[in-house]
């Protein structure tokens, strides 16, 4: 498995969530990376739930998806079923 490096790694979190109605401006993706760690495989409800504790917005379950769709596709997230969890080390 190919680990991100710290510079790639930093400047991927800093994204904010672009394409989500209803996320705060400033949201990034580490916010999501971070509601996945250290617990491992999370279903979607407890990383809305997550994303909602600490943004103070809602998300819906389609925002979120498309977000750790996103995150796949970069080799930083994982989906197990019905669960998701982080496919690379946190820094």
């Amino acid at each position: 498995m190919r680990r991100p490096g710290r510079q790639r790694f930093q400047s991927i979190l800093a994204q904010p969530l672009e394409g989500c109605a209803s996320h705060k401006p400033k949201a990034t993706l580490a916010e999501v990376l971070a509601g996945l760690h250290p617990a491992g495989p999370v279903p979607i409800e407890n990383l809305i739930y997550y994303y909602d504790w600490i943004n103070h917005a809602g998300i819906s379950p389609a925002e979120m998806l498309a977000i750790l769709e996103r995150l796949i596709a970069k080799g930083m997230v994982r989906r197990t079923g019905d669960r998701f969890e982080l496919a690379c080390e946190w820094p």
